[in-house]
């Protein structure tokens, strides 16, 4: 499975429609989107990214709150869960933006 913007192939249906004169034909492509238009979205982004936002943001506190007292193992632990959220974020935002 591949994930497809919806959106600009719907575009695109749209320029195919100006140029069709077959009002068969228009009523062929509206009924194609309208398929598409009624398939789920496979992940809504802006979830996604307030989701990692929000896990990103707990472990910073987590990474932050250790004090002297905290074993090496656990700082490293912390640090390394905070380092891979905040890529992990970054990487779903930089593929959004291009």
């Amino acid at each position: 499975m591949r994930l497809i913007d919806a959106d600009a192939l719907n575009e695109q249906f749209e320029k195919v429609k100006k140029g069709c004169s077959s009002l068969s034909d228009i009523a062929q492509i509206i009924g194609v989107q309208s398929v598409i238009d009624n398939r789920p979205t496979a992940f809504d982004v802006d979830k996604a990214i307030a989701k990692l936002e929000e896990k990103t943001e707990l472990a910073y506190k987590r990474y932050m709150d250790c004090g002297e007292n905290t074993p090496p193992s656990v700082y490293a632990r912390y640090s390394a869960q905070y380092q891979e959220r905040k890529m992990c974020l970054d990487i779903v935002k930089s593929a959004i933006n291009q």
